[in-house]
């Protein structure tokens, strides 16, 4: 049928008195709906939802819950062996910054410097850093309560 034309229908228009009805029907109960929810009040468990409160409470939970995960921190006496020797290694923050701004995993870290740098001393500045780095790293993703938040 190449070439074929077809004819539009038009379709008439019924008589939509019917239909009209309905949708005022509706419009009543969509009415009552409304007023059903004006008549609402909000719930407890709505007034204390913490999003809801005002900044300045936000704001001194928050403090709150900082300063306590800084004291825990600070009692935390593995976490501090690990700083003080990321402080004692040399380039170590440097390195230890750029590796969480990539997002590397200590895996990546170590096959790139057996891939790139075969050379480097296993003892070495770079090999400590990457070993300091794991240790966070591993507090961090496989603790139940890990005490920093990288990156």
């Amino acid at each position: 049928m190449k070439g074929a034309r077809f004819l539009r229908t038009v379709s008439r228009q019924q008589d939509n008195a019917e239909e009209d009805d309905e949708i005022d029907a509706l419009d009543s109960q969509e009415e009552e709906r409304m007023v059903a929810v004006k008549n609402l009040k909000p719930s407890a468990r709505y007034k204390n939802n913490p999003l809801l409160r005002p900044a300045a409470e936000v704001l001194a939970a928050a403090q709150k819950a900082d300063n306590a995960l800084l004291a825990r921190v600070r009692q935390d006496k593995t976490l501090q062996s690990i700083f003080k020797q990321i402080e004692q290694t040399s380039g170590a923050e440097r390195r230890i910054k750029n590796w969480l701004e990539q997002k590397k995993t200590p895996e990546q870290i170590a096959s790139m410097f057996r891939k790139d740098y075969p050379t480097l001393s296993i003892q070495g500045a770079e090999w400590k850093s990457l070993r300091l780095y794991t240790a966070l790293f591993m507090r961090q993703h496989h603790s139940l309560n890990p005490t920093v938040k990288l990156g």
